[in-house]
Order: structure tokens, then sequence, then C-alpha cells
């Protein structure tokens, strides 16, 4: 009885003795992450992670690394199976959404961050004949919404306005017009991938046709672009929306079988660099090797 009642007390204590080792290392990573030390304190947040796979705090973890990794050091390659863990191992942690939104930002080809500004053109006439002026003021909603605003011109006549609303979720980018809520983009972000949407009650199919694409338009040269098609059942033509990594979309054409044309393209953009909340001020980037 004595032994039994001895070994339980001993493995309590031990339990105990790693419990509180593990608080330390958490603890540890978040001082380093206070201190501006961000590669380090990735690094610990990712061997607490693994060492610790059932801490409470595991997924969360693994979101600030990810976050740090993202950015601080515009590093996807490293953020991306952080928050692809954190999505699927632990679905039911508050964290798991943070992480499928992360994704949506890795690469970022839709940024959503205030003070952002897009000026398209009509491709044939480069702007005389249709200007479309694009912002995003303000901040994010508490769901984590934003709205982007803007009109679109003829010659100097403004003649329609724009309004949408703009979601990061679930794995994918949902824009919002009237009644319609549409997954325009969906992780991952790799040629092949498919979904489908609804505009007008009307059934959409969605395609990353292809990735790594290069995109001249008047607003300059984007690499690493991805071209997205977008088909409603039953028509015989489509269109391509070519996305480009910390700009969003800078080109759309109108496709068939056998042909595709330029519609609109970017003329300019202002778009602010990221920043993840607590880690960096905007234009922000961390030092030290990963």
């Amino acid at each position: 009885m004595k032994t039994r009642l001895a070994s339980a007390l001993a493995l309590a204590a031990l339990s105990a003795s790693l419990a509180a080792c593990s608080d330390r290392a958490f603890k540890s990573a978040v001082a380093q992450e206070r201190a501006g030390a961000y590669a380090s304190a990735a690094r610990r947040f990712e061997r607490f992670a693994s060492a610790h796979p059932k801490h409470p705090r595991a997924a969360e973890a693994l979101v600030r690394a990810g976050r740090l990794y993202l950015y601080v050091f515009d590093r996807c390659p490293e953020a991306q199976p952080l928050f692809e863990r954190t999505a699927r191992e632990y679905p039911d942690s508050a964290w798991a959404e943070q992480a499928r939104r992360a994704l949506a930002d890795c690469p970022e080809f839709f940024p959503l961050r205030p003070g952002s500004e897009w000026v398209f053109v009509d491709s044939q006439t480069g702007g005389r004949n249709m200007r479309l002026e694009l912002f995003l003021r303000g901040s994010e909603s508490k769901d984590g919404s934003s709205e982007i605003g803007g009109a679109y011109f003829a010659g100097a006549r403004r003649f329609q306005n724009f309004h949408r609303g703009y979601v990061k979720e679930g794995w994918a980018v949902w824009e919002t017009e009237g009644a319609d809520r549409v997954p325009i983009l969906r992780y991952p972000y790799r040629k092949g991938s498919s979904w489908s949407g609804r505009r007008g009650g009307k059934r959409v199919d969605f395609s990353i046709d292809e990735e790594n694409e290069t995109v001249q338009v008047k607003a300059g040269t984007f690499h690493g672009c991805i071209k997205v098609r977008e088909a409603q059942a039953g028509l015989p033509a489509w269109k391509y929306d070519y996305y480009a990594p910390g700009i969003g979309r800078v080109k759309t054409t109108v496709a068939g079988a056998r042909f595709e044309k330029p519609n609109t393209e970017l003329e300019s953009a202002k778009v602010p660099l990221p920043a993840a909340p607590g880690l960096a001020a905007p234009g922000i980037r961390g030092t030290g090797k990963i």
C-alpha cells in the first residue's frame, strides 16, 4: 500500500514538474517575441508545440510561430505547415479559424489592409473609356470583414459606384455583393485547385489554371501570379482574374475555347506592408536567422 502511494505521489510530482517546465518554455517564447527577438521566438514556439502537442497552448504556439514567419519575415514556406497543422490537428481550438484565415495570406493574393488603393483601366484604351478607382478605408470589423468602395468613370464622368464586402475565413476569401456571397479564392493556391459558388442564384465554378505566372500591365510587371478561372455553368465563355502576391487582382481577361482577350488591368496600387497585431508596425521586417 505504501509502495503504491509513494509511486502515485512520485508520478504526480513528475507531472507537476513537467507541466511547470512546459509552461516556462511557452513563457520564454513569449518573452522573446515581446523583446523583438522574433527568429528566436518562432523557433521556441515551434519546439514547444512539438514537445507538448497536448498542452492547452500548443495550437496557440503554432499560430504565433506561423505569424512570425509570415508577417515579420515574409516566409510562407515556413508558415504554411504550422497553420495547416493547427487547423487540422486542433479543429475545435479557438486558434483554428485564425490559422485558416492566415492561410488566405500565404501567399497574400488578396490583401485587405486599411489605406489600400487600386486603380484599374480598360485594356483597350488604357483608361480613356473606363477607369475604376477602389479604396479600403478604416479597419476590419469585429468579424474580420472589410469593405472596398469606389466608382467607375468614363473619362471624367462618374457613372457607377462600387461597393463590396470581403472576409477571409474557412480557407477562402469571400466576396459579398447584395445577396451573393462567393468564395473568389480558396487555399491551397496551386494549379489544379477548384471550387464553386453562386452568383445571382446561378452556379459558378472556379479553378486555378496557372501558378507562378508573370503578368505585365500598366502598373508594372508582377511575378508569382495565379490565374483564376471563373465560369458560369452552361456558358461557352468565362473570365480569368490574375492575382499578384501582396497586391491583389492585377488583370482580368475574357476567354473561350480558342481565345483570351484583355479586359481590365491595374494602372496603379498603394498597398501598405503587412503587420500582425502585437508583432511589428507596418513596414518593419524582422532580423536574424530562421
